[in-house]
């Protein structure tokens, strides 16, 4: 008992332990799916929104651009007045109140000559260094100009430029410079929380030229260039087209790491209550199991007491019994001798109903003892159908060997193999046919040997083929009528002890049956041993 108390133990040990990985690794799994889908949510939120911001800036340049130049065709005569006058503070005034009512984000505006000499010698501190040398640029590289911040004290902005009285003596350019801040509201419209993005300038280190906020000079810090630790936070990066800017996107650095942790709290959590609930199974389980081992304690001590204290007073009046029938029995009437014989089969009955019981439990506890050997298994067969021919003479029926026999060895118990073929020929006597010829056949199906015990009775009824293997499970009594002596003495026990008996050696055990009452074909039981 307490081998098996510990086998039952490691058993729910084992069971706890798969049952605690198998959780693990669908936590785990989850965790990590959930975490890819959050990074794939992500990547998808930034490529939506540096799309956005790309088109969106690529479109404000173009437009201003394209606004420009239309500014410039529709007032060429302010233009080439301003030109021809560039000191006339009105022309200069009156020009830049129009540019004012076309761009109201317009921070400043400038004229220059073919070359890219700036006509004008007072900028008011607004056009820079940058400016001029970028219309030098844009006057000999074939009038093509990617705009870029220039930084002022007044304000970060960009140029557009334009030429007018293109191919005439008086060709020349001009170009107006709109505030940087409105790019970032552009960006800010369209960042989604948690990410960020930027235009840089490549050219220049990965200089950052606009944020959010606005242009860089909104965002304190001391280096606005990109630190190694943000280049490689950078998920995507696109070029502005018609500018020298790419527009980056990274996420918070805190965003992945923020929800892997929530993730993780939250299996752990689970875990741990899976774990508490697996305690109180096992905890269950254990008390369960120690109730049921005192019941099936109990209940061997009880059919231990029951099956001595029946099996004692039977014997005596078993035989006391046969001393009155050897005795004087032959003296007494008939209805005495009745009586006599009444007592000596209802004894015999509580006899086998007790060994029945005992075996039943035994194959319950896992107690039933077996005495295998090699063993020639139609010797055995042979054995029990002589030993069973004075019962068959009982109920007028004849057991008949099947011949040829296998001749095959099997590893068995004999004694537990014969009481099995013991229960297969009693019930063919009882109920088989009328004056019924028992066949039984010992036969080689492949790497098993089958014995078959067939009668040629009614048949098993179909409500009860389910049962026939369960305990105490009986079927009606024969349909041929019997003696006092042929009384059927069944504990309803017997096939399922075979069954367990056969299953204890590695076999198997079934029955056919036919209930066609114009065939006759009657009742096949048979079980299966492997050959060794």
């Amino acid at each position: 008992m307490v081998c098996s108390r510990t086998f039952a133990c490691k058993n729910y040990v084992v069971f706890v332990g798969l049952m605690i990985l198998l959780v693990a690794s669908m936590l785990s799994w989850i965790t990590s799916a959930r975490l890819e889908a959050f990074h794939q949510y992500h990547l998808d939120i930034g490529h939506e929104s540096i799309s956005g911001v790309n088109k969106q800036v690529a479109h404000y340049v173009n437009e201003k651009q394209r606004m420009v130049k239309l500014f410039a065709e529709e007032h060429i005569d302010r233009i080439r007045a301003l030109a021809s006058d560039p000191n006339n503070d009105a022309l200069k005034e009156d020009l830049g109140i129009l540019l004012t009512r076309y761009f109201p984000d317009r921070f400043a505006f400038s004229i220059a000559d073919n070359s890219g000499e700036p006509l004008f010698e007072d900028f008011d501190g607004l056009v820079s260094e940058l400016c001029l040398s970028d219309v030098k640029e844009f006057s000999k590289d074939q009038h093509v100009y990617h705009p870029y911040i220039h930084p002022n004290t007044e304000g970060y902005h960009f140029d557009i430029m334009v030429r007018y009285d293109e191919g005439s003596e008086k060709e020349g350019i001009f170009f107006v410079s709109f505030l940087a801040d409105v790019l970032g509201n552009i960006i800010n419209s369209i960042q989604s929380p948690n990410h960020q993005i930027m235009l840089i300038l490549p050219q220049r280190d990965n200089l950052i030229e606009v944020i959010a906020e606005g242009a860089r000079n909104h965002w304190a810090r001391d280096d606005y260039r990109l630190s190694e630790g943000e280049l490689m936070r950078i998920s995507m990066r696109h070029d502005v087209p018609g500018t020298r800017w790419q527009v980056i996107e990274f996420h918070n650095p805190e965003l992945h790491e923020n929800y892997r942790n929530k993730l993780i709290l939250e299996s752990i959590g689970i875990f741990l209550i899976f774990i508490f609930i697996a305690v109180q199974l096992v905890i269950r389980l254990r008390k369960e199991e120690r109730q049921r081992e005192y019941v099936q304690e109990q209940k061997k001590v009880l059919m231990g007491v029951v099956s001595h204290e029946f099996r004692s007073p039977a014997s005596v009046v078993t035989c006391a019994l046969d001393l009155i029938a050897d005795s004087g029995v032959g003296k007494a009437n008939s209805d005495v001798k009745k009586c006599i014989d009444l007592a000596s089969s209802s004894a015999e009955r509580l006899l086998l109903l007790v060994d029945d019981f005992l075996d039943i439990q035994k194959i319950e506890s896992g107690s039933l003892e077996f005495n295998k050997q090699k063993s020639r298994l139609s010797s055995v067969v042979a054995d029990a159908v002589e030993q069973n021919r004075l019962y068959g003479k009982q109920f007028s029926v004849h057991y008949e060997l099947k011949k040829p026999l296998a001749n095959d060895d099997v590893f068995c118990d004999e004694n537990r193999i014969g009481q099995v073929l013991t229960n297969f020929l009693s019930n063919a006597a009882k109920y088989g046919g009328e004056n019924d010829t028992i066949e039984v056949a010992v036969k080689r199906v492949g790497k098993r040997l089958r014995v078959s015990v067939r009668d040629h009775g009614p048949g098993i009824p179909k409500d009860f083929q389910s049962r026939v293997f369960e305990a105490f499970a009986m079927a009606h009594a024969p349909k041929k009528e019997l003696t006092n002596d042929q009384k059927v003495k069944s504990s309803g026990l017997g096939l399922s002890i075979a069954k367990a008996i056969i299953e204890h050696h590695g076999g198997s055990i079934g029955f056919d049956t036919k209930t066609d009452p114009q065939s006759a074909t009657g009742t096949t039981f048979w079980f299966e041993l492997p050959v060794i």
